[in-house]
């Protein structure tokens, strides 16, 4: 998969947006922690356009290959783990189901019917907006994946994908009042509360998980913006380093 994604030249963040997932959970994918599920193997295909089978890297023979109407059969010695917990044998075929072994899935692909790219361009934006205004806004921000979740239950489909094409404006008013809502200005009382999360939050980062004392600190604000105190830093500035912070704890979690 991570060879699939290089050769198409984009990002894990993409794929995760595409796919309405984590970042992580594609570097899960690629480093075969995890298996995604029959519903989001199939949207990677499409979004590689590749086939199904050359999503999986082969191991000891075993391998997965379309089989007529297209259903997914695995083939090889060994066996093939799709999606889940679900682990199937040699010969047994999965979405038309033909062992006793599997409940029948139908998978449904995106057709004219359904948004366009362009039109999911336009939501993937608007989703990465949201999160952002609110890791800004709140104390406990929503990821991708949740803002995902809420407009797929929205609209009452499995994925952004499935979106039928004459809703399209009522899934971006949906974003565009989300996004509305997050940009309300505060309250001073509110702000006062926001800027002491976040020094909360900026000393925790420092101290727990950077471990830099109080001098290098204080010489990383005089670089950044010419002051030493956290105090000392306009709405903006704050939230600029609380981010900052965030980026580099990721960094040293991942060493």
């Amino acid at each position: 998969m991570k060879h699939l994604r290089a050769v198409r030249g984009v990002k894990q963040e993409d794929v995760a947006i595409a796919l309405g997932v984590e970042r992580g959970t594609i570097s899960l994918w690629e480093t075969d922690r995890q298996k995604p599920t029959l519903d989001k193997l199939e949207l990677l295909a499409q979004l590689y356009k590749v086939e199904l089978w050359q999503l999986f890297k082969t191991e000891e023979g075993d391998q997965v290959a379309i089989a007529e109407k297209g259903s997914v059969v695995a083939q090889g010695e060994g066996n093939v783990v799709i999606g889940g917990q679900s682990q199937v044998k040699a010969g047994q075929i999965i979405g038309k189901v033909e062992t006793k072994k599997f409940t029948q899935r139908v998978v449904h692909t995106p057709t004219e019917a359904h948004i366009s790219e362009e039109q999911k361009v336009t939501l993937r934006r608007l989703v990465e907006e949201i999160v952002e205004l609110e890791k800004t806004t709140k104390r406990r921000p929503k990821e991708f994946r949740a803002v995902w979740r809420a407009l797929n239950g929205y609209m009452k489909v499995s994925t952004y994908h499935y979106i039928p094409r004459e809703e399209f404006e009522k899934a971006r008013k949906y974003l565009d009042q989300w996004k509305g809502r997050l940009q309300q200005p505060l309250k001073r009382k509110d702000v006062d509360e926001w800027r002491r999360q976040r020094y909360t939050a900026i000393h925790t980062i420092l101290s727990k998980e950077l471990g830099w004392d109080d001098e290098a600190y204080r010489r990383d604000l005089t670089r950044l913006f010419g002051v030493d105190s956290l105090t000392d830093l306009d709405d903006d500035e704050l939230n600029s380093y609380y981010l900052r912070m965030q980026r580099l704890k990721s960094k040293a979690r991942k060493k």
